[in-house]
């Protein structure tokens, strides 16, 4: 019962924020692609807020202007996940709304490292693996590698600036550390399962989809195989029919 409400629930989702033709053509590439991406938005956009909520309530608390640092990066983050939702919606175009995930992850999982300790120390160095995988089940092999690379670039900066000196500044607090890193780390492998789960699912309905078309084309030429003449004489009796109906018409008596 439960599986059943949270199917529903799913695809309510999809049918709100996909358009009735993408959804339809089930063996069109970004049929398969689209309900990842508005999954793995959705999910990213509530972390957000939830980070958003957090930090800035720490900032009331303890007026640290690292903390309103913080909470300024996950204002942006969460207008970049909801901004990339509405331009999906409004131009159904997989690849740009693929981009723009990409950029915003970038930015909300390199850009804490340079105020939690920089890449040695910072826990949220794991999330930095999520936009490229993610990039290859949203977008594909050929954008996943582009942002790969610049996954790689981003973290070979953060890295080489420790490396000649550069002392990052840390912001969690020595006691929250190990919360924090099990929390980041929670979040990274939640993410990377949902996303790898609606990949698998996708493929599973493709499956099926294929499995019942293969089914009705097996029918069809079984039909011609062993009864080849049973439309052309279907079709010779309904043309014979319609002149004797005709002429039956014709000859009764008024």
């Amino acid at each position: 019962m439960a599986g059943n409400k949270h199917g529903t629930f799913v695809a309510k989702l999809d049918q709100h924020f996909i358009s009735n033709r993408l959804l339809q053509d089930e063996l069109v590439d970004a049929r398969q692609r689209a309900p990842i991406l508005v999954a793995i938005l959705l999910s990213s956009s509530v972390s957000a807020l939830v980070i958003m909520i957090a930090l800035g309530t720490l900032y009331a608390v303890t007026g640290n202007p690292l903390h309103l640092l913080a909470s300024l990066m996950a204002v942006l983050t969460l207008a970049g996940y909801l901004g990339t939702l509405w331009h999906f919606k409004q131009h159904q175009a997989l690849l740009p709304a693929a981009d723009l995930y990409a950029l915003t992850t970038t930015f909300a999982t390199v850009a804490p490292c340079t105020i939690t300790g920089g890449m040695s120390a910072s826990p949220y160095a794991c999330l930095i693996l999520i936009a490229p995988v993610f990039l290859f089940l949203i977008a594909g092999r050929k954008h996943g590698m582009y942002w790969t690379v610049a996954t790689i670039a981003g973290v070979a900066v953060l890295s080489a600036s420790e490396f000649f000196g550069m002392e990052f500044p840390q912001v969690i607090p020595a006691s929250y550390m190990a919360g924090f890193s099990l929390a980041t780390w929670l979040t990274t492998l939640s993410l990377l399962l949902m996303g790898l789960v609606s990949y698998e699912k996708n493929v599973e309905a493709l499956k099926n989809h294929i499995s019942g078309e293969r089914k009705t084309l097996g029918q069809t030429e079984y039909r011609q195989t062993n009864f080849p003449d049973h439309d052309r004489i279907t079709s010779s009796n309904q043309e014979a029919a319609v002149p004797n109906a005709k002429k039956t018409v014709a000859l009764r008596p008024r």
